[in-house]
């Protein structure tokens, strides 16, 4: 799946355009997204369907291409279903794919954030661990 996280209304109509307009949606979720996935051209790759804000598994789960602009209670969202694969869900998977995606969010929040640049390693573990993570 490739992902978009517009943030705002004005900004998924943007990105929409864009995609209409011919862009790659590599280029636009790099340009648009505020989702660590940006970075990998928006590449979200498989995903159960309980890592995604329900509203938006609704949607993916029932499409298969590119979606319009999905509006959820989390913000705005483009989508684009490469396939459908039915998969056994390993306790070990989720546990995976929560960490790869923490891992995201602190890459964007170290990007995107001068403070985090002072906390300590042990900090992030607190911090994670607080948010309902098992790391470190």
């Amino acid at each position: 799946m490739l992902y978009i996280e517009a943030g705002s209304q004005a900004n998924a109509l943007q990105a929409l355009q864009a995609l209409e307009d011919g862009a790659g949606f590599a280029d636009v979720a790099s340009e648009f997204s505020g989702h660590g996935s940006a970075i990998d051209g928006g590449v979200l790759g498989w995903a159960p369907r309980e890592a995604l804000d329900p509203e938006l598994a609704e949607v993916a789960f029932n499409l298969t291409g590119r979606s319009g602009i999905i509006e959820t209670e989390e913000g705005f969202y483009i989508i684009e279903v490469l396939g459908k694969e039915k998969r056994e869900i390993d306790p070990a998977v989720i546990e995976e794919y929560a960490i790869d995606e923490f891992n995201k969010l602190l890459a964007t929040a170290f990007d995107d954030t001068a403070f985090i640049y002072n906390l300590s390693n042990e900090q992030l573990v607190d911090i994670a661990r607080a948010i309902g993570g098992n790391f470190g």
